[in-house]
């Protein structure tokens, strides 16, 4: 009789039974980051993999926010310092909050016009945020251009009262409705009496501006006027008296136009030519 050997059993299982890799983990995927602009209630969603640096940060910011990024801020108000906005932004908890953007607004190209009905008034503007400004916001910008008017006593010289104020309203829009929709409207026949807003930004220094500032002339203003006024606000920025130091300080501003074409031309008569 042959001898009967004990060996252990070898199990060998169905080939594809179990796979070579037992488990594979999961590829992360972070929601998409949320944004804000200071004042504003809206909030963007921006897929994290369109800002892992701060410089794609900056290029999505003015595309699709249209503001030109100075800071952003974390949930806790902290500002995120450049190099170290790849590693935090997309570390718990800060994806799971609101960043904030503060920067200057890109206006746009062409002026929008905004009438009063029935006093014939009608203020030109270039719009901040031109594809993300709400109505709301509109409505807060007019009633500070209203303010400016009342205080140069002109307000009531347009047939509108400080109490016309509290009461403005864009026809037949909501507040978080989108002015870019309603950019198709027509404007009058022109006879209203029309200012214009003109903006002016001092640099002293490429690192040190002064807020922008927005001031009303009338349309009737030639540029002439508007140099000298921006003089005035040059001299105050640098808490002198304009009068006294005009002629002992050396100073050039040239006034140039930008054509629809996109090129900018140096005004020819700025006595002659108003805005």
């Amino acid at each position: 009789m042959d001898p009967i050997i004990m060996a252990p059993e070898t199990y060998r299982p169905q080939q594809g039974v179990f796979p070579n890799v037992l488990a594979v983990p999961r590829e992360i995927s972070l929601p998409p980051l949320k944004f804000v602009v200071s004042g504003s209630p809206r909030i963007y969603f921006i897929p994290n993999d369109k800002i892992q640096t701060y410089e794609a940060l900056k290029q999505v910011v003015a595309e699709r926010l249209e503001i030109g990024l100075e800071v952003v801020l974390d949930m806790y108000g902290d500002c995120v310092d450049e190099d170290g906005w790849p590693g935090m932004a997309f570390s718990w908890p800060y994806y799971t909050g609101k960043f904030t953007v503060i920067g200057a607004p890109l206006f746009s190209e062409s002026l929008l016009i905004v009438e009063f009905k029935p006093k014939r008034l009608a203020i030109k503007l270039a719009l901040p945020r031109p594809h993300n400004l709400t109505v709301g916001c509109l409505c807060r910008i007019v009633v500070e251009y209203m303010r400016q008017l009342r205080t140069a006593g002109e307000l009531a010289a347009v047939g509108l009262l400080p109490s016309d104020l509290a009461t403005l309203y864009i026809e037949g829009a909501t507040s978080g409705e989108l002015v870019q929709g309603l950019l198709n409207r027509k404007a009058s026949d022109g006879t209203a009496c029309t200012f214009i807003a003109v903006k002016m930004q001092l640099i002293k220094f490429p690192d040190k501006r002064e807020p922008t500032e927005d001031i009303l002339m009338a349309a009737a203003t030639t540029i002439s006027q508007v140099k000298s006024s921006v003089e005035r606000c040059f001299f105050e920025a640098l808490r002198v008296d304009h009068d006294a130091w005009k002629d002992e300080m050396i100073g050039q501003h040239d006034v140039v136009v930008r054509s629809d074409g996109g090129h900018w031309t140096e005004v020819p008569d700025s006595d002659e030519t108003t805005l």
